[in-house]
């Protein structure tokens, strides 16, 4: 939807500016909250709005995990690329804390192996 909002022939350009927002700093958002567990979940903004206490991410974790699916999904698309299963697979695995190319590589099974896997990392960084 940004892509298009900011084409080069849409008649909104020049009178918005897409606003970039990283991920809030852990001591920041704690000292706001004072909520350990909660600061967590909040140092990404988007979340705030559909997480008011750490039980609603219990609650609403399928709900979550699909939006963040399509949000990756649009950054994708941005850069002309399509989110693959195999892509989404690869950074659920660094999720969850595989960080070494062979590792990934075995974890998914991949064809060219290590530089396969190596490939499909260095374009998600």
């Amino acid at each position: 939807m940004v892509h298009k909002v900011f084409d080069k022939s849409s008649p909104l350009l020049g009178l918005f500016a897409p606003l970039h927002i990283d991920i809030m700093a852990y001591e920041d958002v704690l000292a706001q909250v004072g909520d350990p567990l909660l600061s967590v979940i909040w140092r990404d903004p988007w979340v705030i709005p559909h997480v008011q206490k750490a039980e609603d991410l219990r609650l609403k974790a399928r709900d979550l995990a699909l939006v963040a699916r399509g949000l990756i999904g649009d950054v994708f698309s941005e850069e002309e690329r399509e989110l693959t299963e195999t892509y989404w697979r690869a950074i659920l695995l660094v999720a969850e804390g595989y960080w070494k190319s062979t590792d990934v590589a075995g974890a998914l099974g991949l064809k060219g192996g290590l530089a396969s896997a190596s490939s499909i990392l260095s374009k998600l960084a």
